[in-house]
């Protein structure tokens, strides 16, 4: 580490930095401390969602309430949730991986099933994620359920969504087994 004056202009390097290292902004849509905060808030949303999902059945059987007003929203509500649990599975997948391969070194080729079924899975909750999108449209034209339902419903559409974008933009969806 020193400081140079350099034709006026006082200069900063370090020794310890490789000599090819670029620094670069990026647009603030993938600033970490813009989109950790929000995948993690829509992380927590679908895993609360489907966490409670059992319970709040369990309650409405004992108080003898229905879910929905027809099959079809009920039907509907159960879709949002499997693409919730979807998504969790994938975060829940990427979580064993980062936990138990610290070290990169230990990466190679007995990964392959592993990485890609959760390729796989990631790409499946993208795919699936236009469903609950379509679901919380359709809730608030038809006027389904209370206004609060029809709220979660949008919540839950937009967590989905944001999950989906940061599966896709960073690569949680690949395509690719190099590394």
């Amino acid at each position: 580490f020193g400081l140079r004056n350099t034709t006026g202009v006082q200069t900063m390097s370090w020794s310890s930095m490789p000599l090819a290292m670029e620094w670069e902004r990026v647009p603030w849509y993938l600033q970490a401390r813009i989109v950790m905060p929000v995948a993690q808030t829509s992380l927590a949303i679908a895993a609360i969602t489907v966490l409670a999902w059992p319970i709040a059945a369990y309650v409405r059987h004992r108080r003898q309430r229905d879910f929905g007003s027809s099959s079809r929203d009920r039907r509907d509500y159960a879709w949002t949730r499997v693409v919730l649990v979807v998504h969790v599975l994938v975060f829940l997948g990427l979580a064993y991986l980062v936990g138990r391969f610290k070290d990169i070194t230990q990466l190679n080729a007995s990964l392959d099933p592993f990485l890609s079924a959760l390729f796989g899975a990631a790409w499946l909750s993208i795919a699936l994620t236009l469903l609950p999108l379509w679901l919380a449209f359709r809730f608030w034209r038809d006027r389904v359920g209370s206004p609060w339902a029809r709220v979660h419903q949008t919540l839950l559409a937009a967590s989905a969504a944001i999950l989906a974008w940061f599966w896709f933009t960073f690569r949680i969806a690949g395509t690719t087994l190099n590394f």
